[in-house]
């Protein structure tokens, strides 16, 4: 296994990932979020500080997510500090589109934190 997906803990909801995220990673993260979404959280927070590869599997089902998030006004903050992934995401269009922040501390204590 080149990925592992942690139970999701606290308020917000924090779900993390390790490793490759890929194709074989995406229904996994797709199941829990769409748990966390029916759950009716406000906010859901993806921890990607230990991954080390996100393919376009995952991205989509990232989009996917934050997108029906955003319909029942909700967010999805993504926690990213690899710049490979960074990259990845900005190649694909979506670094402004989705809610990057570079540490955890930063989503959960948002005072005096940029993203």
């Amino acid at each position: 296994m080149t990925f592992l997906l942690h139970e999701p803990i606290g308020e917000p909801p924090v779900l993390r990932a390790e490793g490759e995220l890929d194709m074989a990673a995406a229904p996994g993260i797709k199941d829990t979020l769409a748990q966390l979404i029916i759950d009716a959280h406000r906010s859901v927070v993806l921890d990607l500080s230990e991954a080390t590869f996100v393919d376009s599997t995952t991205i989509g089902t990232l989009m996917a997510a934050h997108q029906r998030l955003k319909r029942y006004g909700s967010r999805l903050d993504i926690v990213c500090v690899n710049e490979n992934i960074l990259r990845t995401f900005e190649f694909a269009g979506l670094r402004e589109e989705l809610n990057l922040h570079r540490s955890l501390d930063a989503v959960l204590h948002p005072a005096g934190h940029s993203a």
